[in-house]
C-alpha cells in the first residue's frame, strides 16, 4: 500500500516547515521527471549494450522508488 517514488526530505521539511499542497505537487511532479529520464537513459543504454551503464541508471532509478 506504501510503494511509490520517494526522495529525501527537504531542508524545509528538517526545519518543522508545513509543507503547501503546491509545493508537494511540484515536488512529486519533478521527481516524477527525474524518475522518467532515468528510465529512458537505462533503456538507451541497454540498446546500445552498455549492460554497465543500464544496471547504473537502473540502481539510480530503484533509489527512488519505495516497494
Amino acid at each position: 500500500p506504501y510503494a511509490g517514488l520517494t526522495a529525501p526530505q527537504s531542508i524545509a521539511a528538517q526545519d518543522e516547515h508545513q509543507p503547501t499542497a503546491a509545493s508537494v505537487k511540484k515536488a512529486q511532479q519533478a521527481l516524477k521527471a527525474r524518475f522518467a529520464a532515468t528510465m529512458a537513459q537505462a533503456k538507451r543504454r541497454d540498446a546500445r549494450n552498455d549492460q554497465a551503464g543500464c544496471e547504473r541508471a537502473l540502481s539510480e532509478a530503484k533509489k527512488m522508488y519505495l516497494l
